[in-house]
């Protein structure tokens, strides 16, 4: 059986890591640039057939994903399961897994993968059931982590983790937005599983009561001007190496009512493609504001003032730039499903510079 894995990253970890699984592989006709040549010199010198074909080949291959004009056809790797996990963990000194209940969609897989390979996670936990495969999507997304970061299967999760628990001395702590003590305030350390649930509807009750210990994760809010950006990446990397941080990016923001008269001011989440709609449907105003580093739509009624912080490409260009300049490990973005599909290939080109 074969699959088909795309974008640079993505072909150039499969080489880099298993190019034995390198059946052939799709360039887009005419595309040459500095970012490409190297990829085709070591397929060239490996014996890897490269055909060149035109967009509309490889938009068919990649099912209209974002593919950076190269696809690879591969062999698909072995799935892992309990056993690899207990052979993983008896070579690993104070490992830490992460564990992902629910998590159904292959963009957030893959954004997990590659988060966990910034953080140097030693596997990932997912169940057989309820939990998104490794499509090309995902690994698209894992920009070259899901070579990297093993991908383990368990058939029974909350079996798994009491496995761990007994019999590997791993502390397992679960993540939930009602947890009294925030992660700032755990000390996490030694051997460690952290278990993240699906969004919005969390962990599954079994799975949380195999956990020995509950945390939260706090976040300051929808909206990540440029200025909290800079100041929270400045903060962090005096207490901190650059190379162990990460920084974290929404995309989703809000649309802020403020009705005149009135001293409450209510807000609605609105994803990328929402927000951008909304500020056309209601004829805003949008303008870039420098000291923010972000577009801002707003528009005034006769009772009302509606503000929106757009979290689009210009603005998420800006934080990336910074995030690139410090060096950091990488990034992480939360709100997955409410961003545009063409977002991903600006955060690869970020991510790949700085990798």
């Amino acid at each position: 059986m074969s699959e088909n894995i795309y974008g640079i990253h993505a072909v150039n970890s499969i080489l880099a890591n298993s190019p034995e699984r390198l059946i052939e592989v799709f360039v887009l006709k005419g595309r040459e640039d500095k970012r490409l040549q190297p990829l085709l010199n070591e397929l060239y010198a490996l014996g890897i057939a490269v055909q060149f074909v035109n967009r509309q080949t490889l938009d068919k291959k990649s099912n209209g994903e974002v593919h950076q004009g190269v696809i690879a056809r591969v062999q698909e790797a072995k799935e892992l399961n309990e056993h690899d996990l207990d052979e993983l963990l008896t070579r690993k000194q104070n490992p830490l897994l992460l564990v992902l209940d629910g998590v159904t969609d292959p963009h957030n897989l893959g954004a997990c993968l590659r988060t966990a390979d910034a953080a140097g996670v030693s596997a990932v936990i997912v169940p057989k059931d309820k939990s998104a495969q490794l499509t090309s999507i995902a690994r698209k997304v894992a920009c070259g982590a899901a070579e990297t970061v093993p991908l383990i299967r368990v058939t029974n999760l909350a079996r798994t983790l009491r496995d761990l628990q007994q019999n590997h001395n791993i502390w397992v702590v679960g993540t939930a937005g009602e947890a009294t003590e925030t992660i700032y305030q755990s000390k996490l350390t030694g051997s460690l599983a952290l278990v993240m649930g699906a969004e919005g509807e969390g962990m599954r009750r079994l799975t949380r009561e195999h956990c020995d210990q509950l945390i939260s994760i706090p976040m300051a809010g929808s909206v990540s001007s440029l200025p909290f950006v800079q100041q929270a990446v400045e903060e962090m990397t005096r207490v901190m190496p650059a190379d162990q941080v990460i920084c974290g990016i929404p995309f989703y923001t809000r649309v802020w009512t403020e009705k005149f008269g009135q001293s409450a001011i209510t807000s609605e989440v609105l994803g990328m493609d929402g927000a951008k709609n909304y500020a056309k449907e209601n004829q805003m105003t949008e303008t870039w504001d420098a000291s923010l580093g972000q577009n801002v739509a707003t528009v005034e009624t006769s009772d009302a003032r509606y503000t929106i912080w757009m979290e689009d490409e210009q603005s998420m260009e800006e934080k990336l730039k910074v995030i690139q300049s410090a060096d950091l490990a990488g990034v992480a973005e939360w709100k997955l499903g409410f961003e545009r599909a063409d977002i991903w290939s600006l955060i690869s080109e970020y991510i790949e510079t700085n990798s």
